[in-house]
């Protein structure tokens, strides 16, 4: 086991840092969720990450989005991740796509193990879960709104993403908005989100399959789909 793994000790053994390290996730959106879900996914030991993100940084990204720096604005936030992800563990290949993921054949989702879904519109959302039950990937679900968040998983053949955006179901255009947004509130949702990722590629058990928790940081709530329902 590596050196940087030591710590990982007594929590997985060299087996679950192999499957950890033989993984390939594809991550959508490297902006607030997709930075730090980056970041915790290649310090864990994922060994193979590709990088989906058409934009680039901007000032109002810097309260929330870790690659984010003065020294960045203005560069693809995609890029500023792999570079990051070389600079963590050089082991671990990250490939930056400054692309819509809908530009590319299939969603660049051919070899990937997992995708997460960390857009910020709910049409791209749609259009990634649609992609991910074609081509048999699981996704890992998160989204930010203020104090609130909520993460889950879809597997294919999964209605997880019918019955959190119902009113989305065929929707043709997407729908441009600022969405207020606290940096603790991205850390806590992408932590969540990295975990349930480790879990999948690890094969063990997850009470969010097909399922969503939304969690209220300001109440210290955290609410199940079922439970909203």
């Amino acid at each position: 086991m590596e050196a940087m793994f030591e710590r990982h000790l007594g929590l997985l053994d060299h087996a679950a840092q192999k499957k950890l390290q033989e993984a390939k996730v594809a991550v959508y959106g490297c902006g607030g969720l997709g930075g730090y879900v980056v970041e915790l996914l290649a310090r864990v030991g994922v060994g193979s990450l590709l990088l989906f993100d058409p934009d680039v940084f901007t000032e109002s990204n810097l309260n929330r989005q870790l690659y984010a720096t003065r020294h960045t604005l203005g560069q693809s936030k995609s890029a500023e991740a792999a570079k990051r992800v070389r600079l963590i563990r050089p082991q671990c290949e990250a490939v930056a796509v400054s692309s819509d993921f809908r530009a590319v054949e299939r969603g660049g989702l051919d070899g990937v193990d997992i995708a997460m879904d960390c857009l910020d519109s709910i049409k791209a959302r749609m259009d990634l879960a649609q992609l991910c039950t074609q081509c048999q990937v699981p996704l890992v679900h998160g989204a930010v709104y203020g104090w609130y968040g909520q993460v889950g998983i879809k597997k294919p053949g999964d209605d997880l993403f019918e019955r959190l955006y119902p009113s989305a179901h065929g929707q043709q255009q997407e729908t441009a908005r600022v969405v207020p947004v606290f940096s603790f509130t991205v850390a806590c949702i992408a932590s969540i989100q990295a975990a349930e990722t480790v879990k999948l590629i690890l094969g063990e058990p997850s009470l969010l399959h097909n399922q969503f928790v939304h969690i209220d940081l300001q109440e210290g709530e955290w609410i199940s789909l079922q439970e909203k329902g």
